[in-house]
């Protein structure tokens, strides 16, 4: 096809101008995104809280033994000092990760900028009050007035240490420390240092200094140190997880291999550091290794939540709640074949719900309802008080003490054996049914109404089986027992009372009883499944919880109201029509 010569130079002038750009745009996209991937896909800058030494030595091994190479991963330490804000080197780009206490996460943590814990190093803190003693001043009653020096992001943990001490706080004197934080003592410009237990401690010893210890613990107050935090908004880049991910696997690997290799590894911190000293290195090595703690990277959220200790009681929620995320470690779970099906997180939110004033109150009420149900069983049987008691205990108690040798864990031994409150509230239904059926005429409609009996097999029914569902997930036990567990709560009780009483047990004749809970427990495993995902929304999982319940009630008084039962076997003889045993008239279990 014939074109006009300009107009043939005017396609390749614009053919030429589009490749040009197109290539400029390649070229510059790709810097773009190298620049944006550095330092995430294959290296990270770690920002140290002190010199290098046995405190940091799984940095050290994994890179010696390539735990971190052999994930793809680059990891340059930066060695801190007395003085260094490890969130200093995080605001600046001059590090990815820093090493850092929650204290100072919190402290840094302002203007709506948040740096989150995305995993715990030090599952135990390691720093305490170290004092000098002298005359009139040997322990921790003596603190009043006392000198301390102590950096100023720490100041807020000591002083909620010494509230717990004096009531009126004890009037302390912090002086800012010196870089040799020891000197402080040796020199008397303070009375007392916030040091480490496997540092100074040792450092005082080695210098022949008399001195006592105040630890935190000791007051109720934690302290959560050594942790590995990153600028919250980072993390909404994958290739930066990913790295993050390697990174607390190498550590986990390199930690791991220092247990068992003390005395390399020691060698290889010196490599790092050769102006440390070899014994003192091998004595902070022997007491950093205890720190760390069974479940290397997790954060436990039941000492998170106690904001008073870490000192810091009046941040804003806005920035007080978050300042973790178990993403990374669950990740490194996965990774090695340990995922669960509900995440700690989840257990911990179900845990804290359970133990919450509301739960317990439900809870009391439904064992008080499942105990007149068993009292009510007893005087449809003519016992009279004792019979009362021994039937309302094992129908409101029975399941959940089997439940429990069963489960064992936290609730071994026997929950029942050193919490007496349900004790109490079983012997106040009997009681109260006993005191009615006196004033009353032994035929009244109060102890014969079937709405009676109905409800509080309902009620005692729903809030037990929830409860025992609840219970095998805060232990920890497999699966399998959430279901068994709701069945052995409502049911247990129920064929305790049966054996006692002489009579059958009607759900081994189709009635269906522990089969709701079952269901109803499965059900509750599947919606708190959803909720892994929302590790921020405590109150999603009681929303769940809530569901289930009513699910519950909704279930029971529907099965109770249509009288539903198995289909009859044709190799049945018996007839059906038989005396309905105390888990049809009642709740069963604590």
């Amino acid at each position: 096809m014939y074109v006009a010569r300009p107009r043939l130079l005017r396609l390749e002038i614009i053919a030429i101008a589009i490749a040009a750009a197109s290539s400029f745009v390649t070229l510059f996209g790709s810097a773009l995104t190298s620049n944006a991937s550095a330092n995430t896909d294959n290296h990270l800058r770690v920002q140290l809280k002190w010199f290098d030494q046995a405190q940091f030595a799984g940095y050290y091994v994994a890179t010696d033994q390539n735990f971190f190479a052999e994930r793809g991963l680059t990891v340059h330490t930066i060695a801190g000092s007395a003085t260094t804000d490890p969130f200093k080197a995080l605001r600046s780009g001059q590090a990815d990760v820093a090493e850092a206490s929650m204290a100072q996460a919190q402290k840094a943590s302002v203007n709506g900028k948040r740096y989150v814990n995305i995993a715990q190093i030090f599952q135990q803190a390691d720093s305490v009050l170290l004092c000098r003693s002298k005359a009139g001043f040997n322990s921790a009653n003596k603190l009043r007035g006392a000198r301390i020096a102590v950096s100023p992001d720490r100041q807020p943990v000591v002083r909620a240490m010494l509230d717990k001490l004096f009531d009126d706080g004890g009037s302390p004197q912090f002086v800012n420390p010196v870089d040799d934080n020891i000197r402080n003592l040796v020199d008397d410009n303070a009375d007392c240092i916030w040091g480490s237990s496997f540092n100074e401690y040792w450092q005082a010893h080695d210098l022949g200094l008399t001195v006592f210890t105040v630890n935190p613990r000791d007051y109720g107050v934690v302290n959560i140190e050594d942790g590995l935090y990153v600028d919250e908004s980072r993390l909404q880049d994958p290739a930066f997880r990913s790295a993050l991910v390697a990174l607390l696997e190498g550590l986990n690997d390199g930690w791991s291999w220092a247990a068992k290799h003390p005395t390399s590894t020691v060698e290889i911190v010196l490599e790092h550091n050769n102006k440390l000293d070899r014994s003192s290195q091998v004595r902070q090595l022997e007491s950093v290794l205890p720190l760390l703690g069974s479940e290397f990277g997790y954060l436990d959220l039941e000492r998170y939540e106690i904001k008073d200790g870490l000192g810091f009681p009046s941040l804003p929620p806005e920035l007080a709640e978050g300042l973790w995320t178990h993403e990374i470690y669950n990740a490194t779970l996965t990774n090695s074949g340990r995922q669960m099906f509900l995440t700690p997180v989840t257990t911990h939110y179900v845990n804290g719900l359970r133990t919450s004033v509301p739960y317990v109150i439900l809870l009391s009420f439904g064992i008080f309802a499942a105990a007149i149900s068993g009292a009510l069983v007893a005087l449809r049987l003519g016992y009279r008080l004792w019979g009362m008691v021994v039937l309302a205990s094992l129908t409101a108690l029975g399941g959940g003490v089997l439940r429990d040798v069963l489960l064992g864990g936290s609730r071994f031994p026997i929950y029942l054996s050193y919490n007496t409150t349900d004790i109490w509230i079983v012997l106040a239904a009997v009681a109260v049914v006993a005191i009615v059926n006196r004033v009353s005429n032994r035929d009244s409609s109060v102890l014969r109404a079937e709405w009676f009996a109905t409800n509080a097999d309902v009620i005692g029914f729903s809030i037990i089986a929830l409860n025992g569902a609840a219970i095998a997930i805060i232990v920890g036990a497999p699966l399998i027992w959430v279901p068994i567990s709701a069945a052995m709560s409502v049911a247990g009780g129920g064929i305790l009372t049966d054996v006692v009483s002489g009579r059958e047990h009607a759900q081994f004749r189709g009635e269906l009883y522990e089969e709701v809970a079952v269901i109803g427990a499965l059900i509750l495993l599947g919606l708190l499944w959803l909720t892994n995902e929302h590790e921020q929304s405590p109150w999603l999982v009681s929303l769940m919880l809530g569901l289930v319940l009513a699910a519950f009630l909704a279930a029971r008084y529907f099965v109770l109201k249509h009288d539903i039962r198995y289909p009859k076997l044709p190799t049945g003889e018996r007839d059906d029509a038989s005396p309905k045993s105390a888990d049809s008239e009642n709740a069963l279990t604590n």
